[in-house]
């Protein structure tokens, strides 16, 4: 029997909220709406404002299609406007915010919120990008760029140039990371028409500025591409020709730490003092950009003696890095470079050591100063846990979404979350894989969010820092694509990782084994990973659901999770099923997008499905174990 709470809905999109990026003062509408045999006698929305709270009674604005819409005006006067519901049914209030719906009042957390005066990075909800580790990805024509044999020594060991490039990538106690294989800018340029075959419109490139390490998070000049990868003039030649064919590029940088060869920083006679604990440096060329003491005694990112901690208390350093003309930021964002947005490394410690808590003051700044450079330039953060004080218009545009996408996504699939798996006494705990689970996790996160902000968030499965999934030996290619599908669903862009597209080799011990050289040799064309990656990423860019519709989560029962996504005649499923041996029956309430709406014979990617009609209104799919759909119904059933 249909339960008509599951009906209600409501959210920022342009569906739901007549303008979704208002001025101060504006006038907007917003509305809610619900199975039309729902037994509710009044709508009303709640608010806050000045301090105080205001409930509005909300007007039946039509029926259509099965479903009643109501509406109310609003008046903006308040930086967020947050809302949630009241449903009045035989004598009892129902409460709906972005988590749900409850009897019991609620507090604010998880209440819709709108953003006044917010500038979008609106391009960033279309995008499907690729994340390059350049070493790593193709080398170029120009072999005298690259790094030779012991050109340098770091930290007590020399650089390592690597001629075969299919060889694997040795863990860090052997190569130190200064085993360069020597891709670079140039090799990105050659492979735009693969990432247009592919379906990608957009690059995240890991570290490119001058630097001593393979990853080049340890960089030693913010003002200069590396010139093994090229330097500046090559990545002129990448932005140019990816715009041009109507693509994107993001860069990543650490503003949290430099590397111990910067020239702010005199690396000479740095070692470990027992007796104080900490690393010791003779001296530092700008000793107020770092964490020094009396006793030359330096702080450092993660205990990495070659990562040293900067110093925000610094109005010097923080004019160099984003508030002056001539910045880092600024730099690269103008012409002739025209970087489309940043990636910032370890950006929740940034600002933040001991009795510093710099965080939100510097990142508030560097948001302003981004913004005023270029106002659709993306500001993506990393940061594994829950950010939602970032994440709330005036910080961060969007994190690497592990908390509520990759974790949770990857323990579903039947991977133990990887930040527990880091600690040595968890590693034994198994996944809780429910779909109860999963579902909680991903509404948690997204429920915090504004409309706005959810809808820029960088949904992955892995990166650099992350063992591949697929490399696992409990992990199928069933269990691959569905996990790819679940994170295609939620709202935000998507990232592949390099490599993904063809089921790149790796090693799942160490933090090196996720960064083999990609393999040009394999006939991708016929890789069924690079097929799903295609459909799926096509799918993306093609379709409004995708992009900017609806998510709702429709079934978390046993091991079996749906959840759609949907917008105006477009309607998304998603069906997964973690179960062991047994087939399970979906009850879909299909009705509650729509009476227009139907359950094809098959999914989008040809794969039969077994579908029993009911007359309340609910459509009943069979699932087998280890299987996932992705299910296109529409009013003309199409596939």
């Amino acid at each position: 029997m249909l339960d008509w709470k599951e009906s209600v809905y409501s959210d920022g999109t342009k569906a739901f909220v007549s303008n979704p990026f208002p001025k101060m003062d504006d006038k907007i509408k917003v509305g809610i709406r619900l199975w039309e045999e729902a037994p509710v006698s009044y709508v009303l929305l709640r608010l806050k404002r000045d301090g105080l709270e205001f409930l509005i009674e909300m007007n039946e604005k039509e029926n259509k299609n099965g479903l009643k819409y109501y509406e109310c005006e609003l008046e903006i006067h308040d930086k967020i406007t947050q809302y949630h519901f009241y449903l009045v049914s035989q004598g009892v209030i129902y409460y709906y915010n972005q988590k749900g719906i409850f009897t019991v009042m609620p507090d604010e957390t998880y209440d819709f919120k709108i953003i006044a005066d917010y500038e979008q990075a609106s391009w960033v909800k279309d995008a499907v990008f690729y994340e390059i580790f350049p070493d790593r990805f193709c080398r170029g024509n120009n072999s005298t760029i690259r790094v030779k044999e012991g050109e340098y020594s770091y930290f007590g060991h020399e650089t390592k140039a690597v001629q075969n490039w299919q060889e694997e990538p040795k863990d860090f106690r052997e190569a130190f990371c200064l085993d360069f294989y020597g891709g670079d800018l140039y090799g990105i340029q050659d492979k735009i028409a693969y990432f247009k075959e592919l379906g990608v419109n957009a690059l995240y490139v890991t570290p490119i500025f001058k630097a001593s390490s393979v990853h080049r998070y340890d960089c030693v000049d913010y003002f200069q591409v590396d010139e093994h990868l090229g330097g500046d003039s090559a990545l002129i030649e990448l932005t140019e020709k990816l715009h041009k064919e109507n693509m994107k590029l993001i860069v990543d940088i650490s503003l949290n730490h430099t590397g111990m060869n910067h020239k702010w920083f005199n690396r000479e006679a740095i070692f470990y003092s027992v007796a104080q604990g900490a690393y010791r440096s003779a001296n530092a060329k700008e000793k107020e950009f770092y964490y020094m003491d009396e006793d030359k005694n330096y702080a450092c990112y993660g205990n990495i003696p070659m990562m040293p901690k900067l110093n925000y208390g610094s109005k010097k350093l923080r004019e160099i890095m984003y508030q002056g003309e001539d910045s880092v930021l600024k730099k690269w964002l103008r012409e002739p470079y025209n970087i489309d947005g940043w990636r910032f490394d370890v950006a929740a410690t940034t600002g933040q050591y001991q009795n510093d808590h710099f965080q939100h003051e510097i990142w508030r700044e560097v948001y302003k100063q981004v913004k005023s450079t270029n106002p659709k330039a993306y500001l993506l953060a990393e940061d594994w846990n829950d950010a939602q004080e970032f994440l709330q218009g005036d910080q961060w545009d969007g994190i690497m979404n592990f908390v509520g996408c990759g974790r949770p996504i990857r323990d579903y699939v039947g991977q133990l979350d990887f930040r527990i798996a880091r600690k040595d006494i968890l590693k034994e705990v198994k996944p809780n894989n429910t779909s109860v689970a999963l579902a909680e996790r991903i509404t948690n996160f997204y429920g915090k969010l504004p409309q706005a902000i959810q809808e820029t968030q960088f949904n992955m499965l892995g990166c650099h820092d992350v063992s591949r999934l697929y490399n696992y030996e409990n992990i199928s290619f069933s269990h691959y694509k569905m996990a790819n599908i679940l994170m295609y669903m939620l709202p935000g862009c998507v990232c592949m990782y390099y490599g993904d597209e063809i089921g790149l080799e790796g090693r799942v011990n160490s933090t090196e084994g996720c960064r083999f050289p990609m393999n040009w040799n394999e006939n991708y064309k016929e890789n069924e990973y690079f097929q799903l990656h295609q459909r799926l990423n096509n799918l993306k860019r093609s379709s409004d659901a995708m992009k900017k519709g609806g998510f709702k989560i429709l079934w978390k029962s046993d091991n079996v999770f749906a959840c759609a996504r949907f917008y105006k005649e477009e309607l998304y499923i998603a069906i997964t099923s973690m179960e062991k041996e047994d087939t399970k029956e979906v009850n879909i309430p299909i009705i509650f997008f729509g009476k227009q709406f139907s359950i094809p014979s098959s999914d989008i990617f040809g794969s039969e499905i077994t579908v029993e009609k009911i007359e309340s209104g609910q459509e009943v799919v069979k699932i087998a174990p280890g299987v996932s759909y992705l299910i296109c119904a529409s009013v003309n059933n199409r596939v």
